[in-house]
């Protein structure tokens, strides 16, 4: 999960991966041959999110990064899912700033690129993180957050 904006005081999360925040361009965007995109610049695009009832945490960090580069987001079309959002950047619909890890999937009609823009490295990233109850005992869940350590633990860092 992506961090919640509020959380419940019986779980506990332990973050598994942490990544940069990149924007997602159109391959024909006219700054898809930037190497790295000035958020500023993006101040007059349309935007593509999920909906902020579905993922308070990571919508307001989306929200506070623009305001960090001067401008509030028009958001023209949101999703539930973040492939779906790589679908919606793709048809043309906006930009969207997303977990660098999407940029692997290689697509030619998106273009992702590394955003520039006077923030805290706190907001420029993003983490991933696993939650569970610790008061309820589980030894499969317990074994699934062992191999999940072990996964990350040897996994290649996502940087920009």
């Amino acid at each position: 999960m992506r961090p919640p904006g509020r959380t419940a005081p019986e779980l506990r999360f332990e973050s598994i991966l942490r990544e940069p925040i990149m924007i997602g361009l159109p391959a024909t965007h006219p700054l898809a041959c930037h190497e790295i995109i000035a958020l500023a610049a993006l101040r007059d695009d349309a935007f593509v999110s999920s909906p902020r009832h579905l993922g308070q945490g990571f919508h307001d960090q989306l929200v506070q990064l623009c305001a960090a580069a001067g401008f509030i987001p028009r958001i023209a079309q949101q999703a539930r899912q973040l492939q779906t959002l790589v679908a919606l950047v793709a048809s043309g619909f906006g930009v969207a700033l997303l977990p660098a890890s999407l940029a692997q999937e290689g697509r030619k009609d998106v273009v992702f690129r590394p955003i520039q823009v006077n923030a805290p490295d706190a907001l420029r990233h993003v983490e991933l993180l696993m939650a569970w109850n610790p008061h309820s005992p589980c030894p499969i869940r317990d074994k699934l957050i062992d191999e999940v350590r072990d996964a990350m633990a040897s996994a290649p860092l996502i940087e920009t």
